[in-house]
């Protein structure tokens, strides 16, 4: 087991918890953040049903930190961590209904709680942390129009692109949380150049992430995270009635990027593949070929639809700073319905 320790947030969440198992699969020794001890057994069993065996039982501990917005939220949580993966913040799927909820359950907490984690990496991290990895998205760097908006365009994004803060209230909880990733990203950039710190940073940005969520333990857990994406498609759901940009990445990806991140010598942030020749709607080729008696039985209806909007992102930087090429996005569709047969069956 190695000697480091790993702070991570978010592992309640898809890659929040998928991150810690490949940590714990590294060998890391892991202290999970999490909002409620009582969140902790779910958790565990999780990384049962993943495969994880502990190699001693101090591998993994948790801390709860019920509000990551309040004043020195982590810094009991890291003390004496070498790396932090900072990966919770709210999603696009928070329940919200006013402008204030947008301000107050979205914006403000992604904004707050990044920079609650590099102060308490300068505060009682200093001395053990020697670098803060920060999960952000490619909605922090690609224009909402270019997303969800229905604006096709020929212009290549890389994670050197930067949106300005935004100057309109969202009005809507995909806008706020795109606003968000945009808001922290910019205020960690800042905080960085005026503080200086003697830790690094590294921003990685995943795009729709899409893989087997050992969370879930019924198929109404595949009604949830970016995995419904999916299976609205193969199970004949109703689609967004938008254009969704053509961006998805493999959730073992995001996790073993993020686990890397912590080392390699990296200049800047990272983002995650896009396959252009590809379209949401593929997943229905996808399934009958991999899953012909599921799709003939009717378990997968394989009628929904997803109209698919181009996007081209460059991510030729990250597959060399790792070495590795990203999984297909058959792969991603196929990990998904596995799981999800795998749990059809058991109900």
């Amino acid at each position: 087991m190695r000697s480091e320790l790993v702070l991570i947030t978010g592992a309640t969440g898809l890659i929040g918890f998928r991150t810690l198992v490949f940590a714990l699969q590294a060998g890391y020794r892991v202290r999970a953040a999490i909002r409620s001890t009582s969140k902790q057994p779910n958790v565990e069993a999780a990384l049962s049903r993943a495969g994880v065996a502990l190699e001693a039982d101090d591998q993994l501990s948790f801390v709860a930190v019920p509000d990551l917005t309040a004043a020195g939220a982590y810094e009991e949580a890291i003390r004496g961590a070498t790396y932090v993966l900072h990966i919770a913040s709210p999603s696009g799927e928070t329940p919200c209904k006013t402008p204030d909820d947008f301000r107050d359950i979205i914006l403000g907490p992604a904004v707050k709680g990044t920079l609650a984690m590099l102060e308490a990496a300068a505060g009682s991290g200093a001395g053990s942390v020697k670098r803060v990895v920060i999960t952000s998205s490619i909605a922090a760097f690609v224009p909402f129009e270019n997303l969800l908006g229905g604006v096709a365009t020929d212009r290549v994004f890389g994670p050197d692109d930067r949106l300005p803060m935004p100057e309109a209230p969202p009005g809507d909880v995909f806008t706020a949380y795109c606003q968000s990733k945009a808001m922290a990203l910019n205020e960690a950039e800042a905080w960085i150049a005026r503080r200086k710190p003697p830790f690094s940073v590294v921003h990685v940005h995943p795009s729709y992430t899409i893989g087997r969520n050992d969370l879930a333990t019924s198929t109404e857990g595949y009604q949830t995270t970016t995995n419904h994406l999916v299976m609205d498609i193969v199970l004949g759901g109703a689609e967004l009635n938008i254009l969704l940009a053509s961006a998805s990445v493999h959730l073992d990806d995001v996790a073993r990027i993020h686990i890397g991140a912590m080392t390699i010598d990296l200049k800047g942030s990272l983002a995650g593949k896009v396959e252009n020749d590809t379209t949401w709607e593929d997943a229905k080729d996808i399934a009958a070929k991999n899953f012909p008696d599921a799709v003939a039985k009717g378990v997968l209806p394989n009628t929904g639809s997803q109209p698919t909007l181009p996007l081209m992102i460059d991510s030729r930087e990250t597959e060399k700073a790792f070495g590795f090429k990203h999984l297909s996005y058959e792969e991603e569709v196929k990990s998904v319905i596995q799981h999800y047969l795998e749990l059809a069956s058991k109900a």
